[in-house]
C-alpha cells in the first residue's frame, strides 16, 4: 500500500522553503486544481499521482472558467507531464454531477490517448454495475472514501476485493483512517488529515494554543509531515507482501 500526502498548498508554502535533502523523499498526491506548476514537488517526491481537482471544482463557489476550458488546461497539463518518472498515475476530471458521465467519459478517453497512467473515478451515482465494468476494463480505478460521500466504511473491503479478482488496483480518495487500512489492502490512498495542527488546531491529539500555532505554523506542519511519512512507510511495510511491491 502506498498513502500520498494530499497537498492544499500547505507544503510548497511550509515546507519546500526547507532543502530537499532535510527530508526523506515522500509521496504526494498534486492537486491541479490548486496549482498547476509540478516542479516544486519534484526534489522531494518519491512518488507523485496528480490529481484533478474535480470534486473542489464542482463544488466551488469561486470558478470562473467552463468545465471545457477547465479540460482544455487539464490535458495540456497533462500532456507535459506524463512522462515524468516519478508521475505514477493521473485521475481523470471525474465530474459527471456537472457535465453528464457521456462527456466524462469522451474526456477520459482524451486523457488516455495521451499517456495510460490515467485512473477513472468510480461515484456511487454510476451504479454498481459499472463499478464492476470498470474492474474489468481498468487496471487502476479509484473511489472516494471521505465520511459523507459514496461508500460506507463496511464495504470498502468488499469493492477493494472484487476489484483486485480482476488484477485492478483501487485507490481510496480522502482515506487515511488507520483503523480502516489496517483491514483493507487499498493498492493506494490519500487524504489531508496528515496537517490537523494547521486545520484544526491539534497535534498528536491535543488541543494547540492558537498564538503559538499562528507563531509556530511551520513546524508544526514539518513535525506532523514527517509522523506522516512514517505512516506511509509503516503502511507499505505492512501490506508489502500481500501487494509484492
Amino acid at each position: 500500500m502506498q498513502v500520498y500526502c494530499a497537498e492544499t498548498g500547505d507544503l510548497k508554502q511550509y515546507i519546500f522553503t526547507r532543502k530537499p535533502k532535510d527530508l526523506p523523499k515522500f509521496n504526494i498526491l498534486f492537486s491541479f486544481y490548486y496549482t498547476q506548476t509540478i516542479e516544486p514537488y519534484l526534489p522531494y517526491a518519491k512518488s507523485i499521482i496528480v490529481d484533478s481537482g474535480g470534486y473542489t471544482f464542482q463544488t466551488s463557489k469561486s470558478v470562473k472558467i467552463t468545465p471545457e476550458e477547465y479540460f482544455r488546461k487539464y490535458k495540456a497539463f497533462t500532456e507535459k507531464i506524463h512522462k515524468l518518472p516519478c508521475v505514477d498515475g493521473i485521475f481523470e476530471l471525474d465530474i459527471d454531477n456537472l457535465v453528464g458521465y457521456d462527456q466524462v467519459k469522451e474526456y477520459r478517453e482524451k486523457l488516455f490517448d495521451i499517456t495510460d497512467k490515467i485512473i477513472p473515478v468510480w461515484h456511487k451515482t454510476l451504479g454498481l454495475q459499472e463499478y464492476k465494468n470498470m474492474c474489468k476494463e481498468f487496471d487502476f480505478i479509484a473511489i472516494p472514501c471521505t465520511q459523507d460521500r459514496n461508500v460506507k466504511p463496511k464495504s470498502y473491503g468488499k469493492f477493494v476485493k472484487y476489484a483486485h479478482k480482476y488484477n485492478c488496483r483501487v485507490h481510496g480518495l480522502g482515506m487515511l483512517r488507520p483503523k480502516v487500512l489496517n483491514k483493507v489492502p487499498f493498492d493506494t490512498v490519500d487524504g489531508t488529515g496528515w496537517f490537523k495542527a494547521n486545520r484544526f488546531g491539534k497535534l498528536y491529539g491535543k488541543k494547540v494554543n492558537s498564538e503559538y500555532l499562528r507563531g509556530n505554523r511551520s513546524k508544526l506542519i514539518y513535525i506532523e509531515l514527517i509522523n506522516h511519512i512514517k505512516f506511509q512507510e509503516e503502511m507499505h511495510k505492512k501490506w508489502q507482501r500481500y501487494h509484492n511491491d
